[in-house]
């Protein structure tokens, strides 16, 4: 994290209750009269991670975390029913008016560049301006490339064989319905080995190619195996992330036409292959895009975090 700005700590944290009972986990941290910014996380299923608010200069920013349904310090944990990307952005919406915040900075990366894409075309007028990185497009041809043969598997054939070793070989062409039914199964020893071969693969994907060993540094919590974690994020693949296949984040582009922003990319990037961040570019023309050469799709890699710093400051700048 070199070149981010000082760890700080929360001078606010809370619940949002929502109508259908769940409790949504918020953080606040900056400056109480800052530019608000709010941070999407990635998953699905992942939580908020503090090192991220190290992108923003706490003397100028109102940073936001939140933990989205199910997830992280949210209640209850691991919820499956009411847990769709429609839900997450009317909990975004209801947690910007419940913070009495007229408009924010909206940033996501991965999984996060997707809900933050949603929210700001649904909800143009409440968006300063938009951040992603490392952006999943949340289309059929994003989750063929993750989880089919012929995709990042063909970069890393040994860990795609090792995720598909716990499924009956007649389930292996279709991976994401087979998971879902391991890791919701009543057994929890069956859990735990589908959750910890899906946390192999996620791991092993993300941390290419500057890690010989798979790492989970973007979430090194206790839930980094945890069958609800991967439940959750089996049960959005299998529902093409409650998107249109097609199309997936990009569903009503013209909305982003005056929403200013920036694109963050690595060129090594297997998570999401570059060609993300240039068909977004052409649906998003006002926002800058910067492909960063030697990065792949970890957050913490020097460069990204120095695109990530240097986007936050531009985007104070023109604010002011």
């Amino acid at each position: 994290m070199d070149g981010a700005f000082p760890s700080i700590s929360p001078y606010r944290s809370g619940f949002l209750h929502t109508p259908d009972g769940q409790q949504i986990h918020f953080e606040e941290s900056g400056s109480p009269a800052g530019l608000p910014v709010v941070i999407v996380h990635g998953g699905p299923a992942s939580s908020t991670q503090p090192y991220r608010r190290r992108f923003f200069r706490p003397a100028v920013y109102r940073i936001i975390d939140f933990d989205q349904r199910g997830c992280g310090r949210s209640r209850p944990q691991g919820v499956l029913l009411r847990n769709t990307t429609a839900h997450i952005l009317d909990d975004m919406e209801a947690l910007r008016d419940y913070l009495g915040i007229e408009r924010w900075v909206v940033f996501g990366g991965s999984w996060g560049a997707t809900v933050a894409l949603c929210y700001t075309q649904c909800y143009p007028e409440r968006v300063r301006a938009l951040l992603v990185r490392g952006s999943l497009l949340g289309r059929a041809r994003d989750l063929e490339w993750f989880f089919g043969a012929r995709g990042v598997a063909s970069i890393l054939p040994e860990a795609y064989q090792r995720f598909l070793a716990p499924l009956p070989a007649a389930s292996r062409d279709r991976p994401v319905p087979a998971y879902l039914e391991l890791l919701t199964s009543s057994a929890q020893d069956i859990r735990k080995a589908a959750a910890a071969a899906w946390a192999h693969w996620e791991a092993s994907v993300v941390s290419w190619p500057h890690y010989k060993e798979p790492i989970c540094a973007l979430d090194p919590s206790p839930r980094a195996q945890d069958p609800d974690r991967y439940a959750i994020a089996a049960m959005y693949a299998h529902n093409s992330f409650f998107l249109e296949p097609a199309c997936g984040a990009l569903h009503d582009t013209q909305c982003l036409y005056n929403v200013p922003g920036f694109i963050i990319h690595g060129r090594l990037d297997l998570v999401c292959p570059v060609e993300n961040a240039a068909t977004l570019h052409q649906a998003w023309p006002n926002a800058k895009l910067k492909v960063i050469e030697e990065a792949g799709h970890l957050d913490i890699e020097p460069p990204v975090v120095a695109a990530l710093v240097a986007a936050s400051e531009a985007i104070v700048q023109g604010a002011g």
